[in-house]
């Protein structure tokens, strides 16, 4: 039910201007700074009650990636919940790869719209960021950088959804 009520939250906010797609300030301008922090706020209280973990723990996560990776994940997650349709890149409906491009141009990258295009145009690393791809054959998502959790177009079931990956999988670092 809280997940409910924050996600009404979410839509009421997103109605306010300079609220949802803030974008990150430019030095010594409050208003926008205060503006993005709320969204960041915001979508991760909406990711830490659906994974089971305090606000502070996701920050923190979200804190250790640059801003980039920032921004490609709160705008992935502010996803969540709308439908899957194969070749679609949004904003009302995505397939995995439609999604990590729409989510990674908020962050000022252009990906392409082909899961292995996108993994093959990171740097392979070890341990994934918030924001970092990961992908198994056929498949492509957005690591929320608390461990196995990710936000992703699953399939049409399930849509844009946030689930712990139970595979092995390629982390790779988005090339900015």
């Amino acid at each position: 039910m809280r997940y409910g009520v924050l996600l009404i939250f979410a839509t009421i906010l997103s109605l306010l201007p300079g609220v949802v797609e803030a974008k990150p300030p430019p030095f010594g301008h409050v208003g926008a700074s205060e503006a993005f922090e709320a969204e960041r706020d915001l979508t991760a209280l909406m990711v830490a009650e659906h994974v089971g973990v305090d606000v502070e723990v996701v920050l923190l996560a979200w804190e250790a990636a640059p801003l980039d990776n920032q921004l490609a994940v709160m705008r992935a997650v502010q996803q969540v919940g709308k439908s899957y349709r194969y070749a679609s890149r949004g904003p009302n409906s995505f397939d995995c790869s439609g999604l990590m491009a729409f989510a990674w141009e908020r962050g000022g990258v252009s990906l392409s719209a082909n899961s292995r295009s996108q993994i093959n145009a990171t740097e392979p690393i070890d341990f994934a960021r918030a924001g970092d791809l990961l992908s198994y054959p056929g498949h492509i998502m957005l690591s929320l950088g608390l461990g196995d959790w990710v936000v992703h177009a699953a399939n049409r079931r399930t849509g844009v959804t946030i689930s712990e990956v139970s595979r092995n999988v390629r982390a790779g670092e988005v090339l900015t």
